[in-house]
């Protein structure tokens, strides 16, 4: 059995480096025995990308072959780019073709996608029917051992026989969601994943699916429009709809960004998979505590260190161009403290519309006060910057804190409060500098 497994295994392998899944309709015999084969890419891998001016991109040198680190300066009319190389140099004309992304996805991985969306939409089909009927397979049996049991009369003569049978039904219902849950695990991007969901008999078994549809998301790379497609699929079919889904997405890289739009579509998706669920049920309540830890984990790794008051420029000594640190000025300090809180401030406020995070705000403020741009020590002028910082952050709307959540709006309040108690009693003997503080 141990080298049949091999051999299937390297088979399935080799489907996968071809970008073929053929091999999916063996895939409960490999799940069983946790000999499934590799991903050839992790999903929502290979999106076309888009080149904009001032990207960094990596770019084939006057067409010789070797990439170099260049910025997009300038794009022409033709289509064409004009490149700052980081050495200084320069290129005009440059093409699309020469042109290779950075963060985003590589020509071979475009390619890879679009042979694995292809083949997938045309096995799929098959692999979801084995698996449906596998399962209404062992549905019968489980509902004729029913039957069964009211009328056995000897039950010590007839314990043997129903061990068997539930042995048997068991491995049947493992079988028909083994064929589901790879339809899962080796989707290749969201469109492709909606494909069975499409399909009411697969959608009874979501709760079961669960599990690997939250591996599914943690593994993804994620962009806005695939991002909006799992949002329009939640939308769809509600009870893939859980905390472990949210938990998923906030446990990935791809998701600590500074793109609105994805952190927008990320917070309706978060509330799809909350709000339909009582947090404060007992068997809800380890999914939901999970969840939040996983939130406030990914809310540290987006805001923590922000802002960074240092900038790397590329300055002219002579005839070479070489990148140098330099440190912002005091009025874009003051600037970037104060939207980089609002940023913040505005993601705490989209996940307090949701009732678990209104309901147990504690873990996000805590989070809040520990970032950089709330810390005294991260500012020249200490607590007053800040104190100054949260003022224009009130100024800047006619309701002040109000604007905000009530237990955030609460919670700026009293952080004003508590650093001007901090203040006042060391700049009492100086007027002058009070009435800066109160003018602040």
């Amino acid at each position: 059995l141990r080298w049949c497994l091999l051999g299937l295994l390297e088979a399935a392998n080799r489907s996968m480096t071809a970008c073929d899944f053929s091999w999916l309709r063996i895939a409960p015999l490999l799940h069983k025995y946790n000999k499934l084969p590799d991903l050839r890419q992790a999903p929502n891998s290979g999106v076309p990308h888009v080149f904009k001016v001032g990207e960094k991109v990596l770019v084939n040198y006057k067409k010789r072959g070797r990439f170099y680190h260049g910025t997009l300066m300038e794009r022409a009319e033709n289509g064409t780019y004009y490149v700052l190389y980081e050495d200084g140099d320069k290129e005009d004309g440059v093409v699309e073709s020469q042109i290779d992304s950075i963060k985003g996805s590589s020509k071979e991985s475009i390619r890879i996608r679009k042979e694995l969306v292809k083949s997938y939409e045309k096995h799929h089909n098959i692999v979801m029917k084995l698996g449906l009927e596998t399962l209404q397979v062992a549905q019968s049996l489980l509902a004729s051992m029913v039957e069964e049991k009211g009328l056995m009369d000897d039950k010590d003569a007839n314990e043997a026989k129903r061990k068997r049978d539930e042995e048997q039904q068991q491995a049947v219902e493992s079988m028909g969601l083994a064929w589901l849950e790879v339809l899962v695990k080796f989707a290749p991007c969201t469109e492709s994943l909606a494909l069975p969901f499409a399909n009411e008999a697969f959608r009874l078994h979501c709760d079961k699916l669960v599990p690997k549809m939250a591996e599914w998301v943690t593994l993804s790379a994620w962009e806005p429009s695939e991002l909006q497609r799992l949002n329009d699929l939640m939308g769809r079919c509600k009870a893939i709809g859980h905390p472990s889904i949210a938990e998923a997405l906030f446990k990935s890289d791809e998701i600590v960004t500074e793109d609105q739009k994805l952190r927008s579509t990320m917070m309706s998706i978060v509330g799809a998979c909350c709000n339909g669920l009582d947090h404060t049920d007992q068997k809800n309540l380890k999914a939901f505590a999970s969840m939040d830890s996983s939130a406030y984990l990914w809310f540290r790794k987006c805001f923590s260190e922000k802002p960074s008051f240092e900038v790397r420029r590329q300055v002219k000594e002579g005839y070479v161009y070489k990148w140098v640190t330099v440190e912002v000025s005091d009025k874009e300090q003051e600037r970037l403290l104060l939207a980089t809180l609002s940023e913040a401030c505005q993601v705490i406020n989209s996940l307090m519309q949701i009732t678990y995070f209104q309901d147990r705000p504690q873990s996000m403020l805590f989070e809040l006060d520990r970032c950089k741009f709330l810390k005294a020590k991260s500012t020249k002028e200490g607590p007053s910057a800040v104190l100054r910082t949260l003022t224009k952050l009130g100024a800047k709307h006619k309701d002040g804190f109000d604007q905000f959540s009530r237990p955030l709006a609460a919670h700026l309040s009293k952080k004003c409060t508590k650093i001007l108690h901090e203040i006042v009693p060391f700049v009492k003997h100086s007027p002058a500098q009070l009435m800066r503080v109160l003018q602040a």
